[in-house]
């Protein structure tokens, strides 16, 4: 579903709804405008799917602006408009989007600012599989060759699997799975994308390391990623990513799993791993772990307040008990 969310992109264009209301005033083209179903023909003519209507306000809001502007003069079509913006910034999605993916993903990315600029440093990948593959395609695209271990000079990064295996220098350990450990070094990263919002580069700092947390952040400059840096052994993103299949696989709907990985979440913040949970929330969506209209893990519990978490996590208790050793706070 988040891949598709900018599928109707000639809507979302400055100014594209007021030549749109224009054209539709003279010629409603595919559609028809007294028909019944008009939102659900228009929806799945772009791509958007029942769930992504029902998440996203601002689709429908675009839709009646250009369905309303049909009939109006240009100017007042216009007026409309601005008005259906305003109503939609009065939404709850609106503010978690914008102050996720937009304050607060500023606020992250300014931690990259004082990190050199040198682009000179190549990757020794010595992990296998699936994340490596990932990590490897983004130095690819990013032009940062990868070399051999005995090519490696010191202001290169050496990057392992997670465990003890690795002999010899590592600079960071590479995570993928809820059970990845950080182990051999003192400073683990997970790079997780979305199509919609970019990517993000975990670092997990397992023992205090100015040069692993460094050598992490000029990783995720090079990469374009927004950093998310807190301390622990594991990944709080790959938790997200099984709290979300131990819920679907329970039968839970779809905010019983939000729930279910909220609280994962927090339980990283009650053990002193992560502080700021604002940075969290970034991560967790522009990874693409948790969904955006909800703004993040903490958010979505701070939205929705201790005595709902409680009433639901009583209410799920018997269907996923993985609930209920999770923590209960919100503040």
């Amino acid at each position: 579903m988040e891949e598709r969310i900018h599928r109707a992109a000639d809507l979302e264009r400055p100014g594209a709804l007021q030549v749109f209301a224009l054209e539709a005033h003279l010629d409603p083209g595919l559609f028809r405008f007294a028909e019944p179903q008009l939102f659900e023909t228009m929806a799945a003519h772009y791509g958007l799917s029942q769930q992504t209507m029902e998440t996203y306000p601002a689709y429908v809001a675009i839709m009646r602006c250009v369905v309303e502007g049909a009939s109006m003069e240009l100017t007042s079509a216009v007026d409309n408009e601005m008005a259906r913006f305003i109503d939609l910034m009065y939404d709850e999605t609106a503010g978690n989007m914008v102050r996720t993916l937009f304050l607060d993903r500023q606020r992250a990315d300014k931690a990259l600012l004082d990190v050199g600029t040198e682009s000179d440093f190549c990757v020794v990948l010595t992990a296998t599989g699936s994340a490596a593959d990932s990590i490897a395609a983004a130095l690819s695209r990013a032009k940062i060759a990868i070399v051999d271990a005995g090519a490696a000079t010191n202001s290169d990064i050496v990057i392992a699997p997670s465990g003890l295996s690795a002999r010899g220098r590592v600079d960071l350990v590479l995570l993928s799975q809820i059970d990845d450990e950080v182990a051999g070094a003192d400073v683990g990263i997970l790079l997780a994308s979305s199509k919609s919002y970019g990517r993000a580069l975990e670092i997990v700092v397992a023992r205090e390391s100015q040069h692993g947390t460094l050598k992490a952040l000029a990783l995720a400059r090079r990469l374009g990623a927004t950093p998310f840096v807190h301390r622990g052994s594991r990944s709080m993103l790959a938790a997200l990513s099984d709290a979300e299949a131990q819920a679907q696989a329970a039968g839970l709907d779809q905010r019983a799993v939000l729930l279910t990985q909220a609280l994962r979440a927090a339980s990283f913040r009650d053990a002193g791993y992560v502080a700021d949970t604002r940075t969290a929330d970034v991560a967790s969506v522009v990874s693409g772990r948790f969904p955006a209209y909800a703004g993040g893990p903490f958010t979505f519990l701070r939205r929705r307040g201790p005595a709902w978490v409680a009433a639901e996590t009583r209410r799920h208790a018997e269907a996923a008990p993985m609930l209920m050793g999770l923590p209960h706070t919100v503040n």
